[in-house]
C-alpha cells in the first residue's frame, strides 16, 4: 500500500512514482499543488491505474476551496480504474454544496465499485444537493456497502428538515442490492416525520444485513423514526420494524432525544420482531426511559434467541434499582450470548439492585466477555460484596471490564471483588476501575497481591485515582511487574485511561 499524507511535495513524489502494479492507495491531508506541470502529472497519474482496487481519500478542517476542488478532479479522472471496488472520501467541516455535483459525477465512472464510504461531516451541504448526490449515486448499481456520514449538515433549529430528510430518503432507495449500511445523521435538527421518512426508504433495502443508524442528539421525541407510517397525532402507534428482519448486526444509537420509558417498550416490542439479530449495540444515554421502559426493552430483548453479543449504553436513564434487576432477569433468557456490555452509569443504582443482578450472573452459561460500568451509582461495600460472591462463580470469563468508579464500595467491597476473580481460571483480561471509590490507603495494594493469584491473566488494566495514594505510584508499579504471568499493564493513579493497545502501557519483560 502506498501511503501519502502531507504538503505539494508529498504529491509531487507520488506524481513521480511507478504505481500501475499498486491495488490500495491512502492519500491524507493533501494541499492542490502550485506548479500546473506537477498537477497535470499528478491527474495523469490518477488516470493509470489499472490495478487500483481501494482508494482512500482524506482531508480535513484544514483545507481550503481549492484541495476541495483538486480532489474532485482525482476522483473524476478514476474512470479507467476499472477494478476499484472500494473508496473512501472523508471531508469533513469543509463547504462541500458547490462540489457535490462534481463529486458524485465522478463516483458513476466507476462500474465495479461495491463499497463506497462519504464522510461529509460538518459541511453545509445544501437540501437540493442531497437529491442531486442521490441521483447521481443510484447509477451505482454493484453498491452493496454503502456509508454516509453527513453529521451537523442540517443545522437551522427555524427549519424543521423535512425536505432533507425526504432527499436522503430517496438516495437510501435507490440500493435495493444493499448489504450493508452505515447513515450518520447526528446534530441535525431532525423530528420524528424526518426520520420515519428515512426508514420507509429502507424498507426497499430488503438484503440488509448490517445495518447502523447514528441519530443522536435530533429532535425525535419517540422511537417511532423506525416506523412504516408516521402518525402526528399518534406517534406511538407508528413504531414497527418491518424491514430489519433480515439484520444480523444492527447499531442504533438515540441518545439524547428526549425518549421516554414508552418509546422504550414501544422499541423492545419492535426488536422481537427481530428473529435473525445475532450482534446488537443500543446507545440511549441521555434520556428518561426508567426503570418501566427498561424492563419492557428487556423483555423485547429476550425474543431475540440468535442474539450472541449485546451492548446497550443506557446512561442517565433513572433506571433505578428496578431497572437493573429486570435487565438481567431478561437477559438470562438469551441462551447464545457469550458477549456482553452494560454501561449504566448515573442511574441511581444501589445494593439492592446490584445483588439482584448479581445473583443472576451464574446463569449466563455462555458469557465469556462481560463489560459491567456503574460509574457514579450509589453502590456501598455490601454490594460490592454481593458482586464478588457471583463473579467467582463465573468460571468462563475469559474478559472482565468492571468500572465501579465514584461509588463507596470501601476497602472492604474491593478485596471481595478481587478476591473473587482469582477463581476464574480462564481469565486472561481484566480492566478494573476503582478510582474515587472510597478503598483507603491501604486497598490498591491489597487488591493487587490478590490479582496476582489470578494465574492465567495477561493484560491488567488497573485505576486507582483519587484514593489519596499518589506517593504509591512506584511501589504499586513494583508489585505489578513481580506478576509473572503478565505480558501489558496499565496502572492509573490520575486521569482518565482506556484500553491497553500494543502500543499503550507497560509490556512486560520475558
Amino acid at each position: 500500500m502506498i501511503f501519502i499524507k502531507g504538503q505539494y511535495e508529498s504529491l509531487e513524489k507520488f506524481s513521480d512514482q511507478r504505481l500501475s502494479d499498486e491495488s490500495i492507495l491512502d492519500l491524507r491531508s493533501f494541499k492542490k499543488p502550485s506548479d500546473p506541470i506537477i498537477e497535470s502529472n499528478i491527474i495523469e497519474t490518477f488516470s493509470n491505474l489499472p490495478n487500483l482496487k481501494t482508494l482512500i481519500i482524506e482531508q480535513g478542517f484544514n483545507s481550503c476551496a481549492s484541495d476541495i476542488e483538486f480532489l474532485t478532479i482525482l476522483v473524476s479522472n478514476l474512470k479507467k480504474c476499472t477494478k476499484l471496488s472500494t473508496l473512501s472520501i472523508i471531508v469533513r467541516g469543509i463547504s462541500m454544496s458547490e462540489h457535490i455535483e462534481a463529486l458524485s459525477q465522478g463516483l458513476i465512472n466507476l462500474p465495479n465499485l461495491s463499497n463506497l464510504n462519504l464522510d461529509l461531516s460538518y459541511c453545509k451541504i445544501e437540501e437540493k444537493k442531497i437529491s442531486i448526490l442521490g441521483q447521481q449515486l443510484a447509477q451505482c448499481h454493484n453498491l452493496s456497502i454503502l456509508a454516509i456520514d453527513l453529521e451537523h449538515n442540517f443545522n437551522d433549529v427555524s427549519l424543521n428538515g423535512s425536505n432533507f430528510a425526504y432527499n436522503l430518503a430517496l438516495l437510501i432507495s435507490k440500493f435495493p442490492k444493499l448489504s450493508e449500511l452505515t447513515l450518520s445523521l447526528n446534530s441535525n435538527q431532525l423530528d420524528g416525520k424526518c426520520q420515519s421518512n428515512i426508514c420507509t426508504a429502507l424498507e426497499n433495502c430488503s438484503n440488509l444485513k448490517k445495518l447502523a443508524l447514528n441519530l443522536s442528539s435530533n429532535h425525535i421525541e419517540g422511537m417511532w423514526l423506525l416506523g412504516q407510517n408516521y402518525n402526528q397525532s399518534q406517534p406511538s402507534k407508528s413504531f414497527i420494524l418491518p424491514s430489519f428482519k433480515s439484520v444480523s448486526t444492527l447499531f442504533l444509537d438515540f441518545r439524547y432525544n428526549n425518549l421516554d420509558g414508552q418509546h422504550a417498550s414501544q422499541f423492545g416490542a419492535a426488536l422481537s420482531q427481530c428473529q435473525n439479530l445475532q450482534n446488537l449495540e443500543l446507545i440511549i444515554a441521555g434520556n428518561e426511559i426508567g426503570a418501566e421502559g427498561t424492563a419492557n426493552l428487556a423483555q423485547g430483548l429476550a425474543k431475540c434467541q440468535n442474539l450472541q453479543k449485546l451492548k446497550l449504553q443506557i446512561n442517565n436513564n433513572k433506571i433505578g434499582d428496578d431497572g437493573i434487576s429486570e435487565l438481567a432477569n431478561a437477559l438470562i433468557k438469551l441462551p447464545e450470548l457469550s458477549d456482553l456490555s452494560l454501561l449504566l452509569k448515573s442511574n441511581n443504582i444501589k445494593d439492592k439492585g446490584i445483588a439482584n443482578f448479581s445473583s443472576k450472573l451464574p446463569q449466563f452459561a455462555n458469557l465469556k466477555y462481560l463489560e459491567l460500568d456503574l460509574w457514579y451509582n450509589r453502590i456501598s461495600s455490601l454490594g460490592a460484596q454481593s458482586l464478588g460472591e457471583k463473579l467467582k462463580q463465573c468460571i468462563n470469563f475469559s474478559t472482565l471490564i468492571l468500572n465501579l468508579q465514584y461509588n463507596k464500595i470501601s476497602y472492604e467491597g474491593a478485596l471481595c471483588v478481587s478476591k473473587s476473580l482469582t477463581n476464574l481460571t480462564n481469565l486472561q483480561y481484566l480492566k478494573l476501575d476503582l478510582r474515587f471509590s472510597k478503598i483507603g490507603y491501604s486497598g490498591p495494594s491489597e487488591v493487587i497481591s490478590t490479582l496476582a493469584n489470578c494465574k492465567n491473566l495477561r493484560i491488567l488494566i488497573l485505576g486507582f485515582g483519587e484514593n489519596n495514594i499518589d506517593d504509591q505510584e512506584e511501589l504499586l508499579k513494583s508489585k505489578i511487574m513481580r506478576i509473572k504471568q503478565l505480558i501489558q499493564f496499565e496502572l492509573n493513579l490520575y486521569d482518565d485511561f482506556g484500553e491497553v493497545s500494543n502500543d499503550s502501557g507497560e509490556e512486560m519483560d520475558d
